[in-house]
């Protein structure tokens, strides 16, 4: 983070040449963080088909000025 409130002489500069310049830590990617203590929420098999056909509906229904 680039706290230039409190460091304003601090300069970040980025390479170019680095094809991964972000924070992203790809060995945690798509991993559950361990941090996380509240249960994820059980979801039956017909809610999860009514949640897909929803959405399809709304994809089929989005114009360009809505999306």
């Amino acid at each position: 983070m680039n706290n230039s409130r409190d460091e304003p002489e601090r300069l970040v500069t980025i390479k170019a040449g680095d094809p991964n310049p972000g924070r992203i830590d790809h060995s945690r990617f798509g991993k559950p963080n361990p941090a996380d203590t509240e249960p994820y929420p059980a979801t039956s098999p017909e809610g999860a088909e009514a949640t897909r056909a929803e959405l399809a509906g709304l994809r089929r229904h989005m114009t360009h000025r809505t999306a």
